[in-house]
């Protein structure tokens, strides 16, 4: 579990995905709320100690013992779709995944729900909706629902389709 702890913080930092932490990521990063003064200088003396002004994600499982085995595995793990629960269909299911992987980023998921719901609403009809969710059980939910993850478990979400009301039955919109 630290390893995968290690391997989140590296992806955070490495804000471009390049598989290289500069000197600048590093700074930013530090420059959020809770991040200790001596953050940089602490990872520039462990993970690059020829002062070279990057950090490979190679040389940085390395230093931190992760073998090449694992540090695949973990990677792999981490850019799975798990699905916790639906009420959908198979074929309702597989669309909305599809949906979701098409507007999942990555480097900041909680931005990818927006574009997501306006591609539900565009491709299945109108009243989506979907927030970061603890519960898996999928009790509470209107209609229909899909509890998933876009990043083996890290980030957890749930959409869902309000059931329109119709007070009248006498047409199609009422």
């Amino acid at each position: 579990m630290a390893q995968e702890s290690f391997l989140t913080a590296f992806e955070q930092i490495d804000t471009d995905g390049d598989g290289i932490i500069h000197v600048a990521d590093l700074e930013a990063y530090a420059s959020r709320p809770n991040v200790s003064e001596d953050f940089v200088s602490k990872w520039r003396k462990l993970f690059d100690p020829l002062n070279t002004g990057q950090i490979t994600f190679d040389d940085f499982c390395k230093t931190l013992g992760i073998s090449k085995k694992k540090k695949g595995e973990l990677l792999k793990r981490k850019q799975e779709i798990l699905f916790y629960d639906t009420n959908m269909t198979e074929a309702m299911k597989e669309e909305v995944l599809l949906v979701v992987k098409q507007h999942y980023d990555k480097q900041s998921p909680d931005t990818s729900m927006h574009p997501t719901l306006m591609q539900l609403d565009e491709t299945f009809g109108p009243r989506w909706t979907g927030r970061a969710t603890t519960d898996l059980s999928g009790k509470g939910y209107p209609g229909e629902f899909l509890i998933y993850s876009c990043d083996g478990g890290e980030h957890k979400y749930v959409v869902y389709r309000i059931p329109e009301k119709k007070s009248k039955k006498c047409c199609p919109c009422c």
